[in-house]
């Protein structure tokens, strides 16, 4: 349940809470009141009774008021008169006041029902008035009218509170909103501000400083990582520029101490006709040659893991940081010729293009995310890569699809892949030296061109990664 919803709860219940004591204490203040009335007007008849009495008249059937009875008890318990539904009756009571008192007040069943007695001292008797006891709701249809103005006072309260909670709860809503729109991508906005000083706008103020320290943290991440990608860039490119030159050199080399060799081995069989006898030539690198480029080898191929690297984390930070997007017409089917033209991939590759399947986009861009999908399929494909692009005109969607014959994906770890640094046992196996970035480039950038990328189970096994793209209409 909603804060606003609880609040307008627990006010009804109060005030429900409320309007049952008001309404208890008001009907038994009604019923009270009632019965003091009573009280007071059998008080007044049986005085009047009773002066009569002192003056000598009693007549054999006492005339009392509405609702009422009445009866004279001589002090010997005899009754001397009564009211027509009390003739013949016994006694009402045979209570008297205390000393120095004329008046006594109690309570009788007379048949079944009870009343209020009133009883007066008059000379030689007692005269007794009964007035039936009011009922708890001396008046049921003003009972019913009570309750029905508190039912409504009831639902005033709960809508007044409705209204008074919920325009605070209508900002808590937006702001909820603008926090939910706020992405990495997007940390430079804040919630918007009212102007008021109550706590929800103390909150949004808090809200908005501690964005302000997280978009600082985040700057100040993305320019280490961009600032260390760029100056690691150019001595790792002069580092494989060296290696280069050095296996330059051991080929060189290799194939001179080779030369070299060949010439011991005719100079050895060709006597020599003055001086003393040579043996051999000594040349440098004759044994150490192999092992010397192997060991190159080996380093350019880290150097070379590490470069790409770099370019990943440079590519992440400048995304990061949003990195403009070159927008321009081109057509998904002819980027990929160029780019399989361009690469020289160790496994058979196959494709199923459109005729034309054009979008707006940066070709660089677009072009790494296709790079590093084919990278990706090829690393686990078993033999055969399948790259096809086609146009869902329904959806107005170009697509790209990249399968590969390989062992595929678990459903769980098709979301787990597009995560940075996520790197699956099977592509630590086959690739030690990955970064894991690749795939979460791509969907980045495909997020960035208003598409998506997915992975999916292949239909004849394997994985396939879908890149879908808002289509654009063709140049005319």
């Amino acid at each position: 349940m909603s804060f606003q919803g609880k609040s307008c709860l627990i006010a009804g219940l109060v005030a429900s809470a409320i309007s049952v004591i008001v309404w208890i204490g008001l009907t038994v203040e009604a019923g009270s009141t009632a019965m003091a009335t009573d009280r007071v007007e059998a008080a007044t008849t049986a005085r009047q009774i009773a002066v009569g009495i002192g003056q000598g008249m009693l007549p054999g059937e006492l005339i009392a008021g509405d609702d009422q009875r009445a009866q004279v008890v001589a002090d010997d318990g005899r009754v001397l008169s009564a009211t027509g539904d009390l003739r013949g009756a016994p006694p009402v009571s045979m209570a008297r006041p205390r000393t120095g008192d004329i008046r006594w007040d109690g309570l009788a069943s007379i048949q079944g029902v009870e009343h209020t007695i009133v009883g007066m001292r008059a000379p030689g008797a007692m005269v007794y008035v009964l007035e039936k006891t009011p009922e708890l709701i001396a008046d049921p249809r003003s009972a019913w009218l009570l309750a029905l103005a508190l039912l409504l006072v009831v639902g005033v309260v709960v809508t007044v509170t409705r209204w008074l909670v919920g325009i605070p709860a209508a900002r808590v809503r937006t702001i909820m909103r603008e926090l939910e729109e706020i992405t990495a991508k997007d940390t430079h906005r804040r919630v918007r501000v009212s102007g008021g000083n109550d706590e929800v706008d103390q909150l949004v103020a808090t809200i908005n400083r501690t964005l302000d320290r997280l978009d600082n943290a985040l700057g100040q991440q993305c320019r280490f990582v961009a600032d260390a990608s760029h100056e690691l860039r150019s001595p790792i490119t002069a580092l494989r520029a060296e290696i280069d030159l050095a296996l330059q050199d051991a080929v060189m080399g290799t194939r001179a101490s080779r030369e070299c060799a060949t010439l011991v081995e005719q100079a050895e069989t060709v006597p020599l006709t003055t001086g003393p006898r040579t043996t051999g030539f000594a040349c440098p690198g004759v044994e150490a040659g192999t092992g010397c480029e192997q060991s190159l080898l080996s380093v350019d191929r880290a150097a070379n893991r590490l470069q790409l690297l770099v370019e990943d984390l440079l590519a992440v930070a400048r995304l990061d940081a949003g990195m403009p997007v070159d927008v321009r017409r081109l057509d998904l089917s002819e980027l990929v010729r160029e780019e399989l033209a361009r690469s020289h991939p160790d496994k058979t590759v196959t494709t199923a293009l459109a005729e034309r399947a054009p979008v707006e986009g940066d070709r660089l861009q677009l072009a790494r995310v296709l790079t590093n999908l084919l990278n990706n399929a090829l690393r686990h494909a078993a033999s055969t890569v399948s790259i096809s692009t086609s146009v869902d005109a329904e959806r107005a969607e170009a697509i790209i699809s990249v399968t590969d014959d390989g062992s595929g994906l678990s459903p769980a770890d098709r979301e787990r892949v597009f995560q940075r640094f996520t790197r699956l046992s099977e592509g630590r196996k086959r690739d030690p030296g990955g970064s894991g970035l690749g795939l979460a480039i791509a969907r980045e950038i495909a997020t960035r061109h208003s598409g998506s990328l997915v992975a999916e189970e292949a239909p004849h096994g394997g994985a396939s990664f879908v890149l879908r793209l808002p289509l654009c209409d063709p140049e005319s």
